[in-house]
């Protein structure tokens, strides 16, 4: 499965006006949390390789499949991206 960190090339930037999507993405949350049971456990079908689309205008989801890129710098052939400790930033706005 390709990670946002990889295809993206780090950590997701903080937003301006974002806390309401924060919010929002609840319903993704529940999905990424569902998907890491069902791969500690082995139970279900994973979405490995997959990427899941929720079009939350049109309430309905989609799965494509996604090839594996060899040079992903984080799970390619040669990865560079190494530790993936200390480039998150942890803010609360409550």
């Amino acid at each position: 499965m390709p990670l946002r960190r990889a295809t993206a090339g780090g950590p997701s930037p903080e937003l301006p006006g974002s806390r309401g999507a924060r919010r929002a993405g609840g319903t993704i949350g529940v999905l990424q949390a569902a998907e890491a049971i069902k791969e500690i456990v082995g139970f279900g079908t994973s979405l490995a390789g997959s990427m899941l689309i929720y079009d939350a205008l049109e309430m309905s989801f989609r799965k494509t499949r996604v090839p594996k890129d060899p040079g992903c710098p984080l799970c390619g052939a040669r990865p560079r991206i190494t530790d993936l400790s200390g480039d998150y930033t942890v803010s609360c706005g409550l």
